[in-house]
């Protein structure tokens, strides 16, 4: 909880939010390539 707390006070949080989404793709990406290569 601190630690969402902490995040949401930081200035560049849409920095954060940016490459929290661009993770998120790139797993979704790898997981359809899984799945795939079966």
């Amino acid at each position: 909880i601190k630690v969402a707390q902490y995040l949401t006070q930081l200035p560049d949080k849409q920095w954060f939010i940016e490459k929290l989404q661009k993770s998120i793709a790139i797993a979704q990406q790898n997981v359809k390539g899984l799945n795939s290569n079966k």
